[in-house]
């Protein structure tokens, strides 16, 4: 029974990314969340009933647990893992210089490569290397600065996280890779807006195109890992810059991702069925 668990809400994973297409930002989360999701939580729910007793009159199946216990086990290695990684990025990038930047307390990093980002978890750290400050004028830095601390009001490095841990253990579903790259556009555009707010538009864009074009003009090799940042420069397609360019000089307001809760709540189906095993919740040894 608990292979058919897992093949049903498998297939029904599929289903959802080949046959739903998003139409605004909340549809691309919760259409990236809800196929892992779906099986994350058919595994654990084969977990939490065990690998003995029935489930309408068929027998449990004690491969399918110890699949299960295997994947889920897997998802938690994962997620610690690059927990770590960021801690170490933390400790790594908390040695170089601090200063105040118009307001904003930043690590300098000393490369040429024309980077900003806000780096951590919930409470992140900005991070503007050397190259970024050569190149902007004070107006175009403002705005850039604007847009880092967009990203920290909204906890893009936590959620992002998240989602990349996710991304990492899903890459084999379909549209993983187009969603994600949805994701990190629509994450910028957000961030985009915010700062539009507060500072010029045509410096954020002048900003953004500027640092570009340094990027495509120069070879640099790139010190800075995007796993633990929000970065500000380009590291998409020239598509996505232009939508970029183009979001930000409509000048529309700032728009806003609702949590997933019709998403979180059809992931966790699977857990309901466990009210229909009978038998011990304990494998049986």
């Amino acid at each position: 029974m608990h292979l058919l668990l897992i093949a049903i809400f498998s297939l029904v994973a599929w289903g959802i990314r080949l046959l739903l297409n998003p139409r605004n930002g909340h549809d691309v989360l919760s259409l990236f969340l809800i196929p892992p999701l779906l099986i994350f939580f058919t595994f654990l729910s084969v977990i939490l009933m065990g690998s003995g007793g029935q489930m309408f009159g068929v027998s449990s199946s004690i491969f399918a647990y110890c699949m299960a216990l295997l994947l889920v086990s897997l998802c938690l290695f994962a997620t610690g893992r690059s927990y770590w990684q960021v801690r170490k990025a933390l400790v790594k990038i908390r040695e170089f210089p601090s200063t105040v930047i118009f307001g904003f307390e930043s690590r300098i990093v000393d490369i040429d490569f024309p980077y900003s980002a806000q780096v951590g978890f919930w409470s992140s750290e900005l991070v503007v290397s050397r190259g970024l400050l050569e190149i902007l004028s004070e107006d175009e830095l403002k705005a850039v600065l604007a847009h880092e601390q967009s990203h920290r009001i909204y906890h893009d490095t936590f959620w992002f996280f998240l989602l990349e841990v996710i991304k990492s253990l899903s890459w084999w579903l379909p549209r993983s890779e187009s969603l994600w790259q949805n994701l990190l556009l629509l994450r910028e555009i957000r961030a985009d807006k915010l700062a539009c707010q507060n500072s010029d538009p045509f410096n954020l864009a002048q900003a953004l195109l500027k640092v570009a074009q340094t990027i495509a003009q120069t070879s640099y090799t790139k010190e800075c890992r995007e796993s633990f940042s929000v970065a500000f420069h380009p590291n998409t397609s020239n598509s996505h810059l232009v939508t970029r360019l183009e979001s930000i000089l409509e000048g529309e307001q700032p728009y806003y991702w609702s949590f997933p809760v019709s998403a979180i709540l059809m992931s966790i189906l699977p857990l309901f069925l466990i009210i229909w095993h009978s038998g011990s919740l304990e494998p049986h040894m």
